[in-house]
């Protein structure tokens, strides 16, 4: 049996519903505003709007949300894959066809609905006397543009929502970052191990297709574990928590979570790759600058001594042959008492001053 509360306990699914939940909320808004304001809908009487069934209104809104919610599911969930691997062209048909099933459905509805109300009919008699009117008037035509526009126009934010992480880009839509911001951050610098041999091995498309795939079981683990992915930089991804003790921990399963989807993978990876896959990090604490950098292409820059700091411990994995190092900043914030832990001493990093105690775990 499925596990219905899995969609409430991970937070990319969290995520995934929560931009459904959005869409279907957006677009039964923009139904009901486009009516209010125009009232440009052949079921309205256009002498006397007031006169609407407050009910009949009700069921509309019901009606176009349970819609825009099922069609934004199918957007969000199960085309997401279609759109991702197969060309422009199909994925063009995929859209057209999802909007076109909308708007005729949608149409369909609507018009059984006002039908219903207004002319007193009985169900059986409404549907083909809605079909009759979809097709005997430019309603259809004036509803299929309307919705395209706004079909295409939640593409384009999916887009730009997409580009930030999850509850980056209401931050950055409201102005927050403009001004640089001090925050104690959690920073993990994370990449593929061995990734030259790799690629020289795999070649650049294959190799392009591997780091995806991989990037994909990480960012998986990260973005679950409520981590706020910064950039990707080839095949190293470097991610943020606001420091407090629930993200501490959230950072420490993130990197368990990783390891066990990548291994998950490990039939994958091996099939059409020929590789066995693992990853390396650092992981440090402290305060970063955060504020938002350029002109034509903006974007968010984090930088500080902490930033230099993960990235330099993440550089000592092959040092010291490990594969995950904590600075003692992060240890002190941790309850580590079901791994195992190992003190690597007092190290000089390269481009620092001070030497920084590092621990290596074990996972």
């Amino acid at each position: 049996m499925p596990d219905i509360f899995k969609l409430f306990r991970d937070n990319l699914q969290r995520y995934r519903f929560r931009l459904v939940l959005i869409t279907a909320c957006f677009w039964t808004l923009v139904d009901m505003l486009f009516l209010v304001m125009t009232f440009d809908d052949i079921f309205i009487p256009k002498i006397a709007p007031h006169l609407v069934d407050p009910g009949l209104l009700l069921w509309r809104t019901v009606v176009v949300f349970f819609l825009s919610f099922a069609t934004a599911y199918l957007m969000v969930y199960k085309l997401r894959n279609i759109y991702f691997s197969k060309g422009f062209f199909v994925r063009f048909i995929y859209r057209s066809l999802l909007i076109l099933g909308f708007v005729l459905i949608y149409c369909l509805l609507i018009g059984t609905i006002h039908l219903m109300y207004n002319d007193q009919e009985n169900l059986f008699n409404a549907v083909p006397a809605a079909v009759m009117i979809m097709f005997r008037t430019n309603w259809f035509i004036i509803k299929l543009v309307f919705w395209l526009i706004v079909y295409f126009g939640t593409l384009v934010m999916y887009e730009v929502y997409e580009k930030y992480a999850p509850g980056t880009f209401f931050r950055i839509l409201t102005g927050r970052y403009r001004t640089p911001q001090q925050e104690n951050r959690i920073v993990m610098f994370i990449d593929l191990k061995d990734s030259t041999p790799i690629a020289e091995k795999l070649g650049h498309e294959a190799y392009f297709h591997f780091i995806r795939d991989f990037i994909l079981d990480l960012s998986t683990a990260l973005v679950e574990n409520r981590g706020i992915i910064y950039q990707y930089v080839g095949d190293e991804i470097v991610v943020s928590w606001t420091t407090n003790p629930k993200n501490v921990k959230r950072c420490i399963r993130s990197l368990v979570e990783a390891r066990r989807l990548v291994q998950k993978d490990g039939d994958h990876y091996r099939r059409e790759y020929g590789i066995n896959p693992e990853f390396r990090c650092g992981i440090h604490t402290g305060m970063v600058t955060i504020g938002e950098i350029g002109l034509v292409k903006k974007d968010l820059a984090m930088s500080g001594d902490t930033m230099n700091t993960a990235a330099r411990i993440r550089s000592a994995c092959n040092d010291f042959n490990e594969k995950f190092l904590l600075s003692e900043d992060f240890l002190k914030l941790s309850d580590l008492k079901d791994f195992q832990v190992k003190f690597l001493g007092n190290v000089e990093l390269k481009g620092k001053s001070a030497e920084i105690k590092l621990y290596a775990l074990q996972v």
